[in-house]
């Protein structure tokens, strides 16, 4: 999931309050700028220390979060809801969700989903669905390096897509070190493997391949839509993920989950309580 933050509240954002939904584009884009001077770690204030260790603070937090959760997603979708990706995809999106607005009610936004389309609204909703869906599916399916090697190599679709829709661009060099780093990784990862057991399967390579196209094009368009109509990012995950987890609870239920999710939690109670673990680091880690 990831959402690309250019404001933000709780988790690593902003503290003044959300300005008046009257106010002129103008007025609105200053107080964007006053608010973003000021950085906030998950709701504590980082504005009493030097802003190198400012930075230290948020990489040790975003690096920790990444690394908890790499290792408690593979023990929920290989472990205790095993078989139930659609149904933990759509618990994950109704918990960004109810993140969201916890971090505009704490931070004092203002959250009006009208100065948006809703249309653009239900666009970025079914992209983030169906990405999030199939990345648990792929979660469950495949082994958890080439997992990472797709959503490692989410940086260089989200820059073609700028590229394309955005008519962004970024110098050869970045380009190259996007490429560079991905293969870098997948050389680390696949330098281990001895046993044919252990490949993955074409058609979840192909979900993968779709999810991260899914998920690009959502950065791609909540950073057009953002910066044009200079809203929060906390209203905009508000907004598409409840839209997105409307989507997957249908899919959910109409594939069986809901029903099994129901008997795996009898019988395994902790089961939710690692994934909502799982999914707070998640929507924690990219916000540091």
């Amino acid at each position: 999931m990831c959402h690309k933050s250019p404001n933000r509240a709780l988790w690593s954002g902003v503290v003044a309050p959300q300005d008046p939904t009257e106010s002129k584009p103008s007025e609105r884009k200053a107080e964007m700028r006053d608010r973003n001077r000021h950085i906030v770690l998950w709701g504590f204030s980082l504005d009493h220390i030097a802003p190198q260790m400012q930075l230290v603070v948020l990489f040790g937090a975003m690096f920790a979060c990444h690394i908890l959760q790499g290792i408690l997603t593979e023990f929920v979708a290989h472990g205790v809801l095993a078989g139930l990706m659609w149904a933990a995809a759509s618990i994950e999106l109704s918990v960004y969700a109810a993140l969201s607005f916890t971090e505009a009610r704490l931070t004092g936004l203002r959250l009006d989903p009208r100065h948006i389309p809703w249309r653009q609204y239900l666009l970025i909703g079914a992209c983030i669905s169906v990405g999030r869906g199939l990345t648990w599916v792929g979660y469950g399916s495949l082994s958890y390096p080439t997992v990472l090697i797709f959503k490692s190599s989410k940086i260089i679709v989200v820059m073609l897509a700028g590229l394309v829709l955005l008519r962004s661009k970024h110098a050869p060099a970045e380009y190259a070190a996007a490429v560079l780093a991905v293969a870098g990784l997948y050389l680390f990862s696949s330098a281990g493997r001895t046993d044919e057991s252990e490949a993955d399967s074409p058609s979840g390579c192909a979900m993968m391949l779709l999810a991260v196209a899914c998920e690009a094009t959502v950065s791609t368009m909540q950073e057009h839509v953002l910066k044009r109509d200079q809203r929060p990012l906390a209203e905009m995950i508000l907004v598409t993920n409840a839209l997105g987890a409307v989507l997957l609870w249908s899919v959910a239920a109409a594939k069986g989950e809901l029903r099994d999710l129901q008997a795996r939690v009898e019988e395994r109670p902790a089961a939710i309580g690692w994934l909502l673990l799982t999914v707070v680091l998640a929507y924690g880690g990219p916000f540091a």
